[in-house]
């Protein structure tokens, strides 16, 4: 299985170079065992982008994905829940004649189109900051409260924009 359309960026796990994330023109991301050559989760659906994805970026930790596109948004995704963790485990070892079992990933842990008035082409962590650049040329560092609350309840819109 490959990408519904053009693939925008590649980024690398940065503690597994086995993993390869894309974002892509199809609206998703795409986490790929390059060991195994299989497509392992597909970010995305339900509370995705609803524009192609433009950039995306690992943590440090590689407990989370962020992610930006075209529709103005810029969203984290979670690396850290069961689900993932062993469809991930599973993609390296998988021995079935059946297709490998694609895990959709279709909610964010956070969402926000409050950032930028037009559509958000780059994003990257920088510590628990994240940074993002609108086509406008107008780059924003927002507080990352997720990090800091590591995930572990409803996080409330309630970005900070340092300027």
């Amino acid at each position: 299985m490959g990408c519904g359309d053009s693939i925008n960026e590649l980024k690398l796990h940065p503690t597994d170079n086995s993993l390869l994330l894309s974002a892509s023109k199809d609206n998703s991301l795409r986490l790929w065992n390059l060991k195994t050559q299989r497509c392992v989760v597909i970010f995305g659906g339900l509370e995705g982008h609803r524009d192609e994805v433009l950039s995306c970026d690992f943590d440090l930790q590689a407990h989370f994905i962020l992610s930006c596109g075209m529709d103005h948004s810029v969203k984290i995704w979670s690396l850290e829940t069961d689900d993932v963790k062993k469809t991930i485990e599973l993609s390296y070892n998988y021995q079935n004649e059946k297709p490998f079992p694609i895990l959709n990933q279709h909610f964010p842990i956070y969402s926000t189109r409050s950032i930028h008035r037009n559509y958000v082409d780059c994003v990257r962590w920088f510590g628990n900051f994240v940074l993002s650049k609108s086509c406008e040329n107008k780059i924003v560092l927002l507080e990352n409260r997720i990090l800091l609350l590591k995930a572990s309840s409803v996080i409330p819109d309630q970005t900070e924009v340092l300027h």
